[in-house]
């Protein structure tokens, strides 16, 4: 029979497999991996998200990319993660062909044919190998000159294809701009099938975000339902099938027992950023978000904002800007903040000041109330 949860039990399930619900003394590498990635289309939100996991400043973020314990490419779904190098290996053979097929319609409209995008990818690989990191103006004028369109998005879209299928990833910046770098090799090829690789992956994104179902996988990691399905049906010896409100989902074996002795502790308070995995592992986001505040986290167009998370659920948005060389930070409560929550937004607020090695300032706004209430 499946475990029966409530679904304040799920989110301080998936609180503790996020590491929210207390910061570990780890480093980057280690907190990376524990989460199977942080995406990073916007590279300053990932070091606030791995900030809530890991001890250590925003300069070990960017010391860890330096030295390669971690990378950033394009990965799950298509976008910019930070991951480990293995774990970016091992993932690209299994979530990078089906980014890949997603974008061919686009590939058509810059007039970019299969056979265009692989000459592009051997030669984006000679480039970078001949030459080191490029900045993508220069590796432009290389492809330009093996007659391969650069025009408009082109090079954009035929560097991602080149990171998808594992051959390049972003390097340092040169002169402010994003390079380009080949992609290393962590000694030979996997021996294990794709099957193994499936299996593994359930596990691994189940231990990170768990409790969740087989559209989460599919959403989280682009993959097609089918995949999905069969990358549980291979972890099944290792899962709890769990019952959550109604749904069924399942979490990695044994997990449920961190539920036990959960009086009197503490709200987990924290200051999360846009895109931040708790809100971006899921298909649905209604566990963590309830529906008369969606728009407002959650307003369309690819816009996410930060977010004020307590106990695993949205309530607030806040926003970060620099003012005087300080980090001025304004709170956007949802309601009216009990003072135990106000002053847990105040501790916040000074870590992420201290993160940045700068002074904080906190400003929370008088909450603006909703006509109507909604889901527990």
């Amino acid at each position: 029979m499946p475990i029966s949860l409530t679904r304040g039990q799920a989110r301080v399930l998936r609180l503790r497999a996020q590491h929210l619900h207390a910061r570990p003394a780890s480093g980057v590498e280690q907190a990376v991996r524990r989460l199977y990635g942080v995406q990073a289309q916007d590279a300053a939100q990932a070091a606030l998200a791995i900030r809530l996991r890991a001890s250590g400043a925003a300069g070990d973020v960017e010391r860890a990319l330096v030295k390669r314990s971690v990378v950033r490419t394009w990965a799950m779904r298509g976008t910019i993660h930070i991951m480990t190098l293995e774990d970016v290996l091992r993932l690209l053979p299994l979530v990078g062909p089906p980014a890949i097929r997603s974008s061919s319609r686009r590939y058509a409209e810059l007039g970019l044919s299969e056979e265009v995008c692989a000459k592009a990818v051997v030669a984006v690989r000679e480039t970078l190998g001949e030459h080191g990191p490029m900045t993508r103006r220069g590796i432009s004028s290389h492809l330009a000159k093996s007659g391969i369109p650069v025009e408009g998005q082109a090079p954009y879209h035929l560097l991602r294809r080149a990171a998808l299928e594992g051959v390049v990833r972003f390097g340092p910046d040169l002169d402010g701009a994003p390079s380009y770098t080949l992609m290393e090799t962590a000694g030979p090829p996997p021996k294990d099938g794709a099957a193994n690789r499936l299996g593994e992956m359930a596990v691994r994104y189940l231990r990170a975000y768990g409790p969740a179902d087989q559209a989460d996988l599919a959403a989280w990691s682009g993959l097609p339902m089918k995949q999905a399905r069969a990358a549980f049906e291979m972890a099944a010896d290792g899962l709890d099938e769990v019952d959550v409100a109604g749904s069924r989902s399942w979490m990695p074996k044994g997990r449920a027992g961190c539920l036990e002795d959960q009086t009197g502790s503490e709200p987990v308070v924290r200051l999360l950023p846009s895109f931040d995995p708790y809100l971006l592992g899921y298909r649905r986001r209604d566990l963590g978000v309830r529906s008369d505040f969606v728009r407002r986290v959650h307003p369309g167009g690819g816009v996410i904002r930060p977010m004020l998370l307590v106990d695993g659920r949205a309530a607030g948005t806040w926003a970060i800007r620099r003012v005087r060389g300080r980090a001025a930070i304004q709170v956007s409560p949802f309601e009216v903040l009990l003072a135990k929550i106000a002053e847990a937004v105040g501790k916040e607020a000074e870590d992420v000041g201290r993160f940045l090695g700068t002074e904080a300032t906190l400003r929370v706004e008088a909450p603006v109330r909703l006509a109507t209430g909604g889901a527990s």
